[in-house]
């Protein structure tokens, strides 16, 4: 029930806030620039060039805002994040052809969603997060293998690819491939919003003294007072959670500490700590989570056994299986971070690439410019995942944090600089950043929490 108010919320709310910019701007053009500006008759025609000075600039803040919100409700219906269903069953497969079959998608183009990942795509990677068992990330609802950082959005009954919440504000789900239109959205309201205030509160300041206050004057200041503490802390928590590359739900385990289970591949030469558990997987190009657990946990019998005897009556392989278990298919450490970890963080400048793209001016306009992670439909063609980061093969470009979960599980060594920076990383996410990530908009971090 209250995700279909959120869904009835989403479809209702954008309508209402094209009709506050409709009115908005007819307040700014008609009752404040030509009464206040143009008008002879009120204040004489020497304030002429200050109108046309304040209309230039309203315009040009009303196209980015506009074309901000319109690109990225394009953005929400047209590339959500949808992951491909596995069998969900016959009933639900009914309900969702006869969806297709509705007029507005005879109309409209069909959404465009992820490739449904196989078990081949997962454990192909040489890093994906985990369970603490050491199995991928399921989703029963879905009937799918979720790549890294993808969740099950309780609003769509979906799961998303990198999802950051639920927003009713601009129509449905803020994902990776909608994030930069929200962050400029947000950002470029803001900027409108201190500018319609202060044009009203100078109007009003002015006229009270010779004429009856406006009413659509007294309206713009309280739509300003609420706008501007809506999209400034919504806008600063997008901003800062690009920065440290963060999603707004990772982002509100935080203050309480936040830990990832992840399973880090194993090359035939190496042996693990002894203390590290690990987990092999037999090369299958798909199955469900039961048979999986199952292929496992008969693998980890075996392996027991195999270890079992006397170590001088082992055979070689034997040793070396019990040591640091290799086994043919596929052989992974399974780690946990310490607390605060983010696996993703590559440095600010990277983390804001990714989500804005490396052309400074895409930064600035809502369009899709080239050398962004955004604009890139590799897991949508090809089924492999994210861009590779370097020499290792993961759904998103892997971090520092990871290189000391290698070490610590004997993979790989840090040099005493790394291990220093590591630190320095730990105790910045405690701090403010992170905070103000996780409480720059209430709404937003609300609505999140319903995203299982």
């Amino acid at each position: 029930m209250a995700g279909e108010s959120m869904e009835i919320a989403a479809q209702i709310v954008p309508s209402i806030l094209i009709g506050i910019i409709g009115y908005t701007s007819w307040v700014i053009t008609h009752v404040v620039v030509h009464r206040n500006f143009f008008n002879v008759d009120i204040l004489g025609g020497k304030r002429v060039g200050g109108g046309i000075v304040i209309l230039v600039i309203y315009w040009i803040l009303f196209v980015l805002v506009t074309w901000s919100f319109f690109r990225m409700l394009w953005a929400i219906f047209r590339h959500p994040g949808y992951i491909e269903r596995g069998h969900v069953g016959r009933i639900q497969a009914q309900d969702e052809e006869k969806a297709k079959q509705t007029s507005k998608k005879r109309i409209l183009p069909e959404r465009l969603s992820f490739a449904r990942p196989r078990l081949g795509d997962i454990i192909s990677k040489d890093i994906f997060v985990c369970q603490p068992d050491g199995l991928p990330s399921w989703c029963d609802t879905c009937k799918i293998w979720r790549p890294d950082r993808s969740r099950h959005c309780r609003e769509k009954d979906r799961c998303v690819l990198n999802l950051d919440h639920f927003c009713p504000w601009v129509g449905g789900i803020v994902s990776e491939q909608v994030m930069k239109y929200f962050i400029l959205f947000n950002s470029y309201t803001f900027l409108y919003t201190i500018f319609d205030w202060i044009l009203a509160a100078i109007c009003i300041a002015q006229r009270k003294q010779q004429l009856p206050l406006n009413g659509n004057l007294i309206a713009m200041l309280i739509f300003g007072l609420f706008f501007m503490g809506l999209t400034g802390g919504i806008g600063l928590s997008a901003i800062v959670n690009a920065l440290t590359n963060h999603t707004t739900k990772e982002n509100l385990a935080e203050p309480a500490g936040h830990t990832w289970n992840m399973a880090l591949r194993v090359a035939n030469s190496l042996v693990v700590d002894e203390n590290v558990h690990t987990v092999s997987f037999p090369d299958l190009d798909d199955c469900d989570f039961d048979t999986l657990q199952k292929l496992v946990r008969s693998r980890d019998r075996d392996q027991s056994q195999s270890s079992d005897p006397d170590p001088g009556q082992q055979t070689p392989e034997a040793q070396q299986t019990s040591k640091g278990p290799y086994m043919p298919g596929h052989t992974f450490a399974i780690v946990e971070s310490d607390l605060f970890s983010n696996p993703w963080d590559c440095g600010m400048y990277e983390n804001w690439c990714q989500v804005m793209g490396h052309n400074i001016v895409g930064w600035f306009l809502p369009l899709d410019v080239g050398g962004s992670w955004l604009s890139r439909d590799a897991y949508a063609h090809q089924g492999s995942g994210r861009p590779e980061a370097g020499d290792q093969k993961s759904f998103f470009p892997a971090g520092l944090d990871i290189k000391v979960m290698k070490a610590r599980a004997g993979l790989t060594s840090l040099t005493s600089e790394e291990a220093r920076d590591y630190n320095k990383r730990i105790q910045k996410r405690k701090a403010f950043p992170y905070l103000l990530g996780g409480a720059g908009a209430p709404l937003k971090q609300w609505a999140a929490s319903r995203a299982s």
